[in-house]
C-alpha cells in the first residue's frame, strides 16, 4: 500500500508539473500570434493562467511541510496563523475563473455563429478585458471571504471562541457554492454547445454551393466550436470526481484507501490541467506557428 502511495505521489507531482510547463509555453507561444489580441484567445490565456496557477497551489497544498496548513489551534489562533486556511480556498478561485471563461468562451462562440455581423462591435478589446476582470474578481470571492471571516475571528479569538468550526462550515459552503457554478455552467455550455453545433450545421448545408471563402468562415468557426467543446468534456470527466467526492464525504471509505482515493482524484485534475495545453497545441494553428517562431529564436544559438 505504501509503495502504490509512492508511485500515485510522484505520478502526480510529475503530471501537475508537466502541466504547469506545458501551460507556460502555450501563454509564451500565443504571444508570438498576430491575432494573440482576439476574444478567442484572450479567453484562452485565462483558462491557461487558471490552470498552470491551480496546478502550482494544489502541488504546494498537497506536498507542503507537514504543519503548514494544519489544524489551527484555538489557544494560539492568530491572523497570521490563520492566513493558511486561507490558501485553502484559492484552488477554488481557479476552479471558478476556469469555469466562469470556459462558459464565456461558449458565449463568444455562439455570437460569433448567431451574429457574426456584430462579433466585433459586441466583442471589443474593451469588453473582453472587462469581462475577465470581472471573472477574476468573482473568483476572488472565495479568498476574499474567507480572509474577512478569519480576520474577524481573530479580533475575536480572545474571548475564548473557538473559531475551528465556523472555519469548517465555511469550506463545505464553499464546495457547494463551486458545485452550484460547476452545475450551472455546464449546463448552460452544454446548451448553448448544442444550439451552436445545430446551427453550424445548417450553415453547412446552405452555403455548400456557394463561394469558396463562405464556406471556410464556416468551417474555422466549426473549428473552434470542437476546441471549446473537449475542453467541456475534459472539465467534465476530470474535475466534477474531487468536489463530488468532498460533497459526499469519503470517510465511509476505509481509511487505508483514502490516501489512494485522493491522490487519484488529484490526478484526474492535474490530468485536466495537463491535457487543456494539449488540446490548445494540437487544435489551434496559429499557437503552433507560435511556438515554431519562438523555437527558432530561442533555439537558434546553439545550432550555431
Amino acid at each position: 500500500m505504501a509503495q502504490t502511495e509512492d508511485v500515485l505521489r510522484i505520478t502526480v507531482i510529475c503530471v501537475g508539473s508537466a502541466a504547469i510547463f506545458l501551460n507556460v509555453i502555450f501563454l509564451v507561444s500565443l504571444s508570438w500570434v498576430k491575432e494573440s489580441g482576439t476574444a478567442f484567445n484572450r479567453f484562452m490565456k485565462s483558462l491557461s493562467v487558471s490552470d498552470a496557477l491551480g496546478s502550482l497551489m494544489f502541488i504546494i497544498i498537497m506536498y507542503c511541510p507537514p504543519g503548514f496548513f494544519g489544524v489551527t489551534q484555538k489557544e494560539n489562533f492568530g491572523f497570521l496563523r490563520a492566513l493558511p486556511y486561507v490558501s485553502r480556498s484559492v484552488p477554488w478561485m481557479f476552479f471558478t475563473a476556469y469555469l466562469l471563461t470556459l462558459s464565456c468562451l461558449t458565449w463568444s462562440q455562439y455570437i460569433a455563429v448567431y451574429k457574426p455581423w456584430s462579433y466585433k462591435k459586441m466583442l471589443t478589446q474593451k469588453v473582453v478585458s472587462a469581462t475577465i476582470a470581472y471573472i477574476w474578481l468573482v473568483s476572488s470571492l472565495q479568498v476574499i471571504l474567507p480572509m474577512l471571516v478569519v480576520t474577524a475571528l481573530s479580533v475575536y479569538s480572545r474571548r475564548q471562541l473557538d473559531p475551528m468550526p465556523l472555519l469548517h462550515k465555511i469550506a463545505r459552503v464553499e464546495i457547494h457554492v463551486w458545485m452550484c457554478v460547476f452545475m450551472t455552467s455546464i449546463l448552460y455550455n452544454i446548451c448553448t454547445n448544442i444550439t451552436v453545433y445545430l446551427k453550424l450545421k445548417t450553415l453547412l448545408k446552405k452555403h455548400r454551393s456557394r463561394c469558396y471563402s463562405d464556406n471556410a468562415a464556416i468551417r474555422k468557426k466549426q473549428h473552434s466550436f470542437i476546441t471549446v467543446s473537449l475542453l467541456l468534456l475534459a472539465s467534465i470527466f476530470c474535475r466534477l470526481p474531487l468536489p463530488l467526492a468532498s460533497m459526499i464525504g469519503i470517510s465511509v471509505i476505509e481509511d487505508e484507501y483514502s490516501v489512494i482515493l485522493h491522490a487519484s482524484l488529484a490526478l484526474l485534475l492535474f490530468l485536466n490541467f495537463l491535457v487543456d495545453p494539449i488540446v490548445y497545441f494540437i487544435r489551434i494553428k496559429e499557437v503552433r506557428k507560435g511556438l515554431k517562431t519562438l523555437s527558432t529564436v530561442y533555439l537558434r544559438p546553439f545550432h550555431v
